[in-house]
């Protein structure tokens, strides 16, 4: 039974500015746990977010006095959707925000809730060619002397010749809907997003340390390493880019149908290269913390940036700044290892917000209906998004 008396002193909490972030993390699993009939969405239109946070208050309240009353019948609440064309989602607290309102587009039930998400899992290519596949109850693997779990578990179970772990190059791939943590040889550590494959040695010399970025999205939280008193400097190679550190934290996303390579700095300064076919430099930006840059077609560009926006995947959240329907479903596809194909030519509506990558599929695309988006499951695999009903 839910407990709404927890939750409205979570709420007052929040309308006073005492609310804790393991607090507002317990109001989102609450949100996530609430069946479709029991969200909460208001059919007023909020002018602000103090008005927001008035009207959630209130709507908790009245569910109380509700309960009392007739607590043998559900409580039926009307959803209204948003046809702005920027849609602000505040899902951090498990509410939305919404400045337009309309009846939504009735959904059946379409399975999506069998489709789950992703999980943790990996393979380990030694250069012996030797695949080693990574245990899912585990987060990721430390490289060293010996190759094992985070937690210190062997996989030599994993290996029939544990002579081929002595390979000196191995790449680690993870697939749709997959994720894991990798721990270099030099305590550098290292988080692999969905469809990323990364090639790394088993050991570093004592002149510089290199990995090469073959595809995907990965965060790097790069360890210092000092020789003869000189900190030896790390590298990461992609495509046509070189990123150059000496000890800092960075996000890379390069996925191969993006055509670009996206580099944005958490916390130190990193020096971005693009360089051509022989190495040779053609252009160079520093970044320092809030830094991205762009690399297309061979021309770098940088801005400032929220990290946390680029960096949120690895801490188990999906994070939509102004983002258009390809981007979100383009995440979605590859952590929910599904297929998209659209019948709309082109959509205005952009996406705001924090959605949990630990829900269902059906859950996630909470955030398409509100903008009235109207789509199918086909076959259990394929997404197909529908032009909008007049």
């Amino acid at each position: 039974m839910i407990n709404f008396q927890r939750y409205q002193y979570l709420a007052s909490k929040w309308i006073s500015g005492e609310i804790t972030e393991a607090e507002k993390e317990e109001f989102l699993a609450w949100y996530s746990d609430m069946s479709d009939h029991e969200l909460v969405v208001f059919d007023t239109i909020a002018k602000n977010e103090e008005e927001l946070k008035l009207q959630i208050f209130d709507s908790i309240n009245s569910k109380l006095d509700f309960d009392k009353k007739e607590r043998n019948k559900k409580f039926k609440i009307y959803k209204y959707v948003s046809i702005a064309a920027s849609l602000l989602v505040i899902i951090s607290i498990g509410i939305y925000s919404i400045n337009y309102f309309k009846k939504p587009v009735s959904q059946p039930n379409l399975g999506l809730e069998e489709i789950k998400p992703g999980s943790t899992k990996a393979t380990l290519e030694l250069e012996s060619g030797h695949k080693i596949q990574l245990s899912s109850t585990q987060s990721g693997v430390s490289i060293g002397d010996s190759i094992v779990y985070l937690d210190g578990s062997s996989i030599y179970n994993n290996v029939e010749n544990k002579s081929a772990l002595a390979s000196n190059y191995a790449i680690m791939s993870t697939p749709r809907g997959g994720e894991y943590k990798l721990e270099l040889a030099d305590g550098t550590h290292v988080w692999l997003n969905s469809e990323t494959s990364i090639r790394f040695p088993s050991t570093f010399n004592t002149g510089t340390r290199s990995v090469e970025l073959l595809a995907g999205e990965v965060y790097f939280e790069v360890s210092k390493k000092i020789v003869d008193g000189k900190t030896v400097p790390f590298e990461v190679l992609i495509k046509k880019q070189k990123i150059e550190v000496l000890g800092t934290a960075f996000n890379v996303k390069s996925y191969g149908s993006a055509q670009e390579t996206i580099t944005t700095v958490s916390e130190g300064t990193v020096a971005v290269k693009s360089i051509d076919s022989n190495q040779e430099i053609l252009e160079k930006v520093i970044l320092h913390e809030g830094g991205q840059s762009i690399l297309y077609k061979g021309q770098i560009t940088k801005k400032i940036v929220d990290p946390e926006e680029f960096i949120a995947w690895k801490d188990g959240y999906f994070y939509f700044v102004d983002a258009d329907i390809y981007q979100v479903m383009n995440e979605f596809k590859r952590w929910y290892d599904i297929e998209v194909n659209f019948e709309i030519e082109k959509s205005d509506d952009l996406f705001n917000g924090r959605i949990p990558k630990n829900v269902n599929l059906s859950k996630a695309l909470n955030i398409l209906k509100l903008a009235g988006v109207s789509f199918e499951l086909i076959d259990n695999k394929v997404l197909t998004i529908n032009r909008k009903p007049n």
